[in-house]
């Protein structure tokens, strides 16, 4: 007496008719009804190739390719390897349809890790390689011009404040 029954053990992304007839307790038999096209979600898509770009000391691009169908992707960042924590912000990031994203907001010198997953209306597939990341070492700070001193009629000793992590002054 169910009005509804689980169908499994078919094919992906494949059109199926159904129809359905009843029997009474004298086992008559109705006839059938009219058939209904059903199509089976798609498989969710394989996992894209990730890659970094635009590295800087706060950040950097997070990049993706994936094959046609997708209809959006999920990005996550982390600063451990097994993704026990993540990035402020960077969790489950519904990133739409776009193929990067810029990741900013990050500490200089430090390392992290992003990967990425493709979906569809079958679900969201699986994650992509991990891809690890390293901030770059922030330039040094600018040095504070002082007043020349020792100025004569062909030159002056030009003087400045030293700057933190300076390792080489240059000027024009």
């Amino acid at each position: 007496t169910a009005t509804s029954r689980s169908l499994t053990g078919l094919s992906a992304n494949t059109t199926y008719q159904m129809s359905v007839r009843a029997r009474d307790a004298a086992f008559r038999w109705s006839a059938w009804s009219s058939a209904l096209p059903v199509t089976t979600l798609p498989n969710p898509p394989p996992p894209p190739t990730a890659s970094a770009s635009g590295l800087s000391a706060n950040g950097f691009t997070a990049g993706w390719y994936s094959p046609a169908g997708v209809t959006g992707y999920r990005l996550d960042v982390s600063t451990n390897s097994a993704f026990s924590s993540y990035v402020p912000g960077y969790q489950d990031l519904d990133v739409g349809t776009a193929t990067s994203r810029a990741v900013s907001g990050l500490a200089p010198n430090t390392t992290y890790y992003f990967r990425v997953r493709a979906a569809n209306a079958g679900g969201v597939g699986l994650n992509s390689t991990t891809v690890v990341v390293t901030t770059l070492v922030p330039p040094p700070e600018s040095p504070v011009a002082l007043m020349a001193t020792g100025v004569t009629v062909n030159g002056f000793t030009a003087n400045w404040q030293p700057a933190a992590g300076a390792t080489m002054y240059s000027s024009p």
